[in-house]
């Protein structure tokens, strides 16, 4: 799908476009994670889940934190203001062991020992199993989000 963009020809210097899915995972390009999971849903659940395998000073994509940088007066000097958007786009459908797959493809996830990998699996399908807006599903909807930022590098 082709989207007219405010950015005039030339003037990116920076720009990043994140896939976003249900928070189900970290942002990267085949699996996505979600910009906004939904309160009392299954992906709620297993984005806090997932939160809760990360080490506390481990940034992830969903806090923003990498924004500060531009924050910076170096980048002040470059850069002007950070634009952002989200595109709404057709959600992904994933099977239960993709989404246990996934989770242990995690980084945070996959430099832990076999014995807590095995647990974080067995404590996805678990979640899945009884979270009452999963429950009893062979496939599961992961609401997808393309989220776009950009910076117009300031000539001078």
């Amino acid at each position: 799908m082709r989207r007219d963009r405010p950015i005039r020809s030339g003037g990116v210097s920076c720009c990043a476009c994140a896939h976003a899915a249900a928070r189900a995972a970290c942002c990267d390009c085949d699996w996505p994670s979600c910009s906004a999971p939904i309160d009392g849903h299954w992906t709620r659940s297993l984005e806090d889940f997932i939160d809760s395998c990360y080490p506390a000073d481990v940034p992830r994509q969903q806090s923003k934190l990498w924004q500060r940088v531009f924050d910076e007066p170096e980048a002040r000097t470059l850069f002007g203001p950070l634009h952002a958007e989200e595109w709404p786009s057709a959600p992904q459908i994933a099977s239960l062991e993709t989404i246990v797959q996934r989770v242990l493809s995690l980084s945070a996830v996959s430099e832990k020992p076999a014995d807590e990998q095995a647990a974080i699996a067995d404590e996805v399908r678990s979640l899945l199993a009884s979270h009452p807006t999963s429950k009893g599903l062979e496939l599961f909807e992961l609401p997808h989000v393309v989220e776009v930022y950009w910076l117009d590098r300031l000539d001078g």
